[in-house]
This record gives C-alpha cells, structure tokens and sequence, in this order.
C-alpha cells in the first residue's frame, strides 16, 4: 500500500564508536521509496557539506568518516517520497563510545587432522563488555562448534566443512571489530573447484577453474560435460593431464548447449562436483577468402669479384602487393647462415661486400620486406675467396691499374701493325710502278719464227 514517507523505531540514543567511522542512521518506511532525507542537529538544519569526511548515503543515513566530539548532539531526521512526509522523527542525542579492543587476537592459520580438537583463542575489553562471535567466511560451517566464554572458538571434532577462513567479531553498543583466522582441516578428500570459466567456439571449449583446497593430498581432475537436452546419467568425463586448472575440449557439435563441472580427486576419495556452468557454441564460421598477400623473392642473384670485394647484383621481385620495404642480404660460411646487411633500401639491387676472409668459400642470398612480411630467400650463388686481390694502395704505388696498362699495350701493339702494314704496301705499290716504266724505255724484241722441215733430203 503506497503511503507517505514515515520515521519508525528512531534510537532513544546514537552511540559511536570515538575514532573509527560511523554511521547516523534514519529508520524508513516508504513506499513509493525515499528520495530525500532531511536532517537537523540540535534543532537547527544540519549543513552535511560544513563538516569535513561526512557524507550522505542514498538511504539517507549520515556517514562520518572518523568520529570526533564535533559529532556530538542531538539528531532528528525526517524522510520524503512521492507522496511526501509524515514528519520528523523523535529526537536522538549521540553518545561518544570507546571501541572494543582484542586483548588476544587468534594466529593467521591453523592446521589439524579431521576429527581432531581444535580450540582458537580470541579475547576484547571494552566498556561497555563487548560480545564475542564467531562467523565462517564464505559458506556457513555445519559442523558443530562452540564459543567459549571468555570467546575462544572450540571444535571438538573437525571437519571438512571447517575448512576455510574464520572471524572473531567483538561487539559493543559503539562498533564493532574483526579478527580473522584461517583453519586448514587435514585429511580429506579434495574441495569442490570454483570459479568455472567455459569460452566456446563452434566445435570446441576452453574449461578452466580455481583449484579448491586438496585435502593435504596430491590431487587431479577430470572436466565433466554433456548436451543440456540429454539425461543426468549421460554425462561424459575427460582426465585433465597433470595438475593444470584448464582443459580444451574438442569435438563439440556447433550451436549445441553444453553443461561443463569440474571434479576434484585425491588418494582419499573424490571430493564435489563444482557448479555446473551451461554455454552455447557458436556458428560454425563461414569460410571467406583472405586477402592476397603475395611476395615472391628477389630474382637472379649474381656474383662478381673486384679488386674492393663481391659485388652481388639482383633483380626485383616479380610479385608483390605492396611495396617492397628493404631487402636483407645473408652469407654463410659453414652451415648457419649470417646476415649481412638487414636494411638494404628498397631503391638499390647491388651490395658490394667487403673485407672477406681470404681462402674461405662464400655464399650468398637475397630477400624482400614487404609490410613486415619476408619472402623466400633468393638463388644462393657461391664465390671463391682464394685469388688474391691487391687492395687500392698497393695499385696506386705501382703505376696504373693492371687493365688500364693492358689497354695501353694493346693500343701500341695495334698501331705498330698498323704502321707495318701501311710501310709493306706502299714498298709493294713502288716496285710494280718500276717494273712498268722500265717495260716502256727498253725496245721491242725481234722474235723470228723458224719452221721445222718435215721433208726428208
């Protein structure tokens, strides 16, 4: 039933603990529910904003974040909704308490055998006498456990739902305090895994976990799964190999519901199965092309010797999508191959290497970068560097290069044969012109024809 915004059971008296935070609280009754708190103390309207560390909180109580004797006074409060307010509440003066204060608190962590006594101390002082309670973090225990007077935490026989992290809360009027404690139970089949994480894809899934306490033992686990659709005994097992916390499991239908747990194991037993967690696989991907990437590697690598070193000369690839970043060149000696220069610019197609050992064997080739992407290496070509070559300062000393001397040679040779030539036809040409003129100053023979008788006498 929607009615106006009421005050019910305000405190006769607001007590807080001294130097710790605390909290001013109005009691409310609203349906619509609040939409604003309005406060006064000491009968006039409270400024929250005039005090430093206090703030509003959205059910309209006052937090402050560490109590002085500025929080002292008396406190109305009166609530609205929708349909409004039905008044203030009956004033509350605020008393300053001192907090409870552990005399003895418990040790971090205690480990027994199950079925043994275990008894944790845990003491406070305070005045007011606080209260000592004991509460299990997480899942309540089942087992039997006493508080004892003085607040010491007895188990007379533990178990393996004792197991976890335990609280001593001292409580007075003002606050109250925590001292917490971590009881390992020894001697027990393993602890449920927890935290079940599946991410599946169309024909598989990815099952991990966070391993649960093993008992004191060695422990191992199998990932159990089976079809939403199918019956609690059709669930299948599969061993997780070592002590790992995941597992991939293959050979999943696409765009089937799958439930997955997870089982623990030690010598002792096996302990619970974890939650069940339910997923669905995905569609099964529809295959599209990629994009080309296509880089063939730089062709017709060559070899030449020069009196510097070995000038090695290529030609560009001839395939490639993108443009073609740098070439890298490698050597090699043995069998390891060795780069040489890894950042050859894409504009140049020669490298001249220098400084090779002499009388060693060296191969080499070339490949292309094209958008981080390197092709197959080149042709490797091979080159000998037994023949000595003399170094640039030896060929400066000594005259001109060999090859240039070579040509001067052949020059001379050839313009000597030349001159040869020229002087044997011209002496040639001569001695017929001679033979001619003489021909014309000597006077014609008489030849004088006899004819042989053939008559006898």
């Amino acid at each position: 039933m929607h009615h106006p915004a009421r005050v019910v059971n305000m405190p006769s008296v607001i007590y807080v603990a001294i130097g710790m935070p605390g909290f001013i609280r109005c009691p409310i009754d609203a349906n619509p529910p609040v939409t604003l708190v309005k406060w006064k103390k000491d009968g006039l309207p409270l400024r929250i904003d005039k005090f430093p560390g206090w703030s509003q909180m959205d059910d309209g109580s006052i937090r402050v974040a560490e109590v002085t004797e500025d929080s002292l006074g008396t406190y109305t409060c009166m609530p609205y909704n929708t349909l409004g307010s039905l008044g203030w509440s009956s004033p509350a003066p605020l008393v300053l308490k001192e907090p409870p204060k552990f005399s003895v608190v418990p040790g971090g962590e205690y480990r027994q055998e199950a079925g043994r006594e275990l008894v944790i101390p845990c003491e406070a002082e305070g005045d007011p006498f606080p209260n000592i309670t004991w509460r299990k973090v997480g899942k309540p225990s089942k087992s039997k456990h006493n508080v004892l007077p003085r607040g010491s935490l007895q188990f007379k026989s533990l178990t393996k739902e004792d197991h976890g992290e335990w609280e001593c809360v001292a409580t007075n009027v003002a606050t109250s305090i925590t001292a917490s404690t971590h009881v390992q139970v020894i001697g027990t089949s393993p602890h449920a895994p927890t935290s079940i994480h599946v991410v599946a894809s169309s024909t598989w899934a990815n099952v991990s976990w966070e391993v649960g306490y093993d008992g004191g033992f060695q422990q191992t686990f199998s990932v159990w799964l089976k079809r939403e659709r199918l019956g609690p005994h059709d669930w299948l097992s599969i061993p997780v190999p070592g002590g790992q916390d995941w597992l991939v499991v293959p050979g999943l239908e696409p765009e089937t519901i799958y439930q997955f747990s997870v089982l623990a194991q030690n010598k002792l037993g096996t302990g619970p199965f974890s939650e069940v967690v339910t997923v669905n696989t995905l569609v099964f991907p529809i295959s599209t092309p990629e994009p080309l990437v296509l880089l063939t590697p730089p062709r017709c690598l060559t070899a030449n010797r020069t009196q510097q070193g070995v000038l090695l000369n290529w030609i560009l690839p001839a395939n490639h999508t993108a443009p073609i970043q740098h070439y890298v060149m490698e050597f090699r000696l043995g069998e390891r191959w060795e780069v040489l220069d890894d950042s050859i610019p894409a504009g140049e197609t020669d490298l001249l290497a220098r400084d090779l050992i002499q009388e060693a064997w060296y191969e080499f080739r070339v490949m292309a970068v094209m958008d981080d992407i390197i092709s197959d290496p080149s042709n490797v070509v091979g080159v000998s560097s037994t023949d000595f070559f003399p170094p640039p300062e030896m060929v400066e000393e000594r005259g001109l290069a060999r090859p240039v001397v070579a040509g001067i040679v052949a020059t001379i040779c050839f313009l000597a044969a030349a001159v040869l030539f020229s002087t044997m036809a011209a002496c040639f040409v001569n001695k017929q012109r001679r033979r001619k003129m003489k021909r014309k100053r000597d006077p014609p023979l008489s030849i004088t024809h006899f004819r042989k008788s053939m008559e006898t006498p």
